[in-house]
């Protein structure tokens, strides 16, 4: 047998709740719903990330359950530690990230937790998203970044260089 198996396009996907503020992870369906408000620097939420993340990706995965994260940042201080980890979150949740894919990478966000200290890299988070939906980051085809100051474009190639080897993924530059 050759070739590589295919993901099952029926997994459950993830949305935004209408307000905007939370993730949602599972069926709309699922005859289990929970709304888990989790700061990325709560070593409680980390360990219930370690102890029942499995579980849980488990569930959503058959569709018995769905999972709203709702970030906050109450113990961020000026680093951003946890804005930084909240907005990756977000991130993933793009279109087309599925539900169990979602919940592996919060449970590898909380398992590299680092309260009070410095938040992941940039290439650290893009890594375990990739790694949480079961690729890597020589999968990536297309990136879309985002410059406050276009005069910053040599670090975007300084960036590229560090974490994609050629060819490199293409990319948009986007003055904002």
């Amino acid at each position: 047998v050759t070739g590589s198996a295919l993901r099952d396009p029926d997994l459950p996907g993830v949305t935004l709740t209408a307000d905007g503020f939370g993730i949602i992870a599972g069926r709309p369906d699922a005859p289990a719903q929970i709304e888990v408000y989790t700061e990325p620097q709560c070593t409680h939420c980390a360990h219930l990330q370690d102890t029942d993340g499995p579980e849980m990706k488990s569930l959503i995965a058959l569709g018995l359950l769905t999972v709203t994260y709702r970030p906050v940042t109450f113990l961020d201080t000026e680093y951003g530690y946890s804005a930084k980890v909240a907005n990756a979150m977000f991130l993933a949740a793009a279109h087309g990230t599925s539900a169990p894919a979602l919940q592996a990478y919060v449970a590898t966000l909380w398992g590299h937790q680092n309260p009070g200290g410095s938040a992941p890299s940039d290439g650290q988070l893009a890594g375990w998203a990739a790694d949480a939906a079961g690729g890597s980051l020589a999968d990536v085809v297309k990136l879309n970044v985002f410059l406050v100051d276009l005069a910053n474009f040599a670090k975007v190639n300084e960036t590229m260089a560090r974490y994609f080897s050629e060819p490199f993924p293409a990319r948009a530059a986007v003055g904002v």
